[in-house]
């Protein structure tokens, strides 16, 4: 006899540093993995493998621990090789071993359940990268009811939240690794993402990094040398200190990063790094990051009215973020309760409406294409066929000829990026076309389609043949 399973709608908020899980029970609620409402998203290869807050407390703090793997996230799609305990684990391996992870904590929680999961990704991610999670997702038996960005998904659940009227309002989402810049615009209960940038490369660790490097700077001028020999075990716990200093500001104005014995002077004396930060050190120090941020939101400044601004994922709590954005935009930034979750708590109300568990209906929210998708042309121009911030899903055509008479097969390359020159975008796939016409001159007809998802689908034809 076959019991027949429950049905669970989750969202899933797979982040470079922490993952969120959001579940549906009348409202979304945050999925607690024991006490915890974060999941870090780390890996310890050791005799067994282990994942997120079952990474044994000695082991994650250990300074001299090479077996632990984060920020792997922003690797999918990269084909990196991670070389772990003496094995090779791919970049899918990695993330599919993560997400057996969550699926167990699930089915733990909610036994004999079928979950129906709305996934997020950075708006930036491309198709290659989004395909990939899907397939990961699905081979682990989730129902992927679909894939959605990461600012959408935190205005969304900022919206139903809270009353907007017709306006645009900025999703500034900050993570560990990642920076998603998103404008909305919301005219009741119609949610259409209008423009978005994404940056794969700048996140909270960038600005780790920076108190990293200037408490090593000033530390060689207290010793009055160039270049010195600290054992990597010291400097791993400088970084680790680092990173709670840095969190640390966000509910005190100042605090010391400290490492007893990092130096040997000689064998038997050793001198302890002390290093002091507050507000104002920080935001000197970190001037080509803010400054970056600042160069990535002045093509928003000069184009949008901006009325709210909603600040979304943990390395938003910095200071030197917030003053920011206050100073570009003149608006005070409205903070989320729940800054971490937000992601998690809005792909779970979109699952809830999918489903038709929410009450509200009315709701439709409309996604963007987050970088144009076109093809290579003869002089290696970058011909785009369906523009960035397109509405999704959508389809567009696009006629070629063939610049050689004559020609039997047709090479296609397919990009997706704003460069004009094909090469310098990112290149998601190319195939052969021989169904090339010997009468006249072909014309090649290419039609993109693309789903809900920012899944990609392509079609050619020769008109002629």
């Amino acid at each position: 006899m076959d019991i027949k399973k429950n049905e669970l709608t989750i969202g899933i908020d797979f982040g470079t540093t922490n993952t969120v899980i959001s579940y549906f029970n009348k409202n979304p609620l945050i999925f607690k993995d024991s006490i915890k409402d974060l999941i870090p998203t780390k890996i310890y290869f050791g005799e067994e493998i282990k994942c997120g807050n079952y990474i044994p407390i000695n082991i994650s703090t250990d300074s001299k621990e090479k077996n632990i793997l984060s920020s792997f996230k922003t690797n999918l799609g990269s084909n990196k090789e991670f070389y772990m305990n003496g094995k090779i684990y791919n970049d899918i391996e990695v993330t599919t071993i993560f997400f057996k992870h969550l699926k167990n904590l699930l089915n733990k929680k909610f036994k004999n359940t079928n979950f129906n999961v709305v996934l997020t990704v950075p708006s930036n991610f491309n198709d290659n990268q989004r395909k990939l999670l899907l397939n990961i997702a699905n081979s682990l038996k989730f129902n992927v009811l679909r894939i959605i960005n990461e600012p959408t998904a935190a205005a969304f659940a900022y919206g139903i939240d809270n009353s907007i009227e017709d306006e645009n309002i900025m999703v500034f989402d900050f993570g560990g690794g990642t920076l998603d810049v998103s404008i909305l615009e919301i005219d009741d209960n119609f949610f259409e993402t209008i423009d978005s940038i994404g940056v794969n490369d700048l996140g909270g660790n960038d600005f780790t990094k920076i108190i990293y490097e200037d408490c090593l700077k000033e530390f060689k001028l207290k010793v009055k040398k160039e270049t010195i020999l600290i054992k990597q075990s010291k400097l791993i716990q400088l970084l680790y200190n680092c990173n709670k200093a840095k969190e640390k500001l966000s509910w005190v104005d100042s605090c010391s990063i400290i490492v007893k014995d990092f130096y040997n002077i000689s064998k038997d004396e050793t001198i302890d790094l002390h290093y002091n930060l507050d507000h104002s050190k920080l935001k000197e120090i970190s001037k080509p990051l803010l400054e970056r941020i600042r160069r990535k939101l002045s093509t928003f400044k000069n184009k949008y009215t901006i009325s709210k601004l909603i600040l979304v994922g943990g390395s938003c709590k910095l200071k030197v973020i917030q003053d920011l954005l206050e100073e570009e935009f003149k608006i005070k930034p409205m903070i989320h309760s729940n800054l971490q979750q937000v992601v998690s708590l809005g792909a779970c109300y979109y699952g809830a409406l999918i489903k038709k568990e929410l009450s509200n209906n009315e709701i439709i929210l409309v996604d963007n294409l987050p970088l144009s998708l076109g093809v290579e042309t003869a002089e290696g121009v970058f011909s785009v066929i369906i523009p960035k911030n397109t509405p999704l899903p959508a389809k567009r055509s696009q006629k070629y000829t063939i610049d050689t008479p004559g020609e039997q097969v047709v090479t296609v390359k397919v990009y997706q990026g704003e460069r004009t020159i094909a090469k310098k975008n990112y290149l998601i796939g190319e195939f052969e076309f021989n169904k090339i016409s010997k009468i006249g001159m072909p014309i090649i007809n290419i039609t993109f389609k693309v789903d809900i998802n920012g899944l990609i689908n392509i079609t050619i034809e020769d008109k002629h043949s």
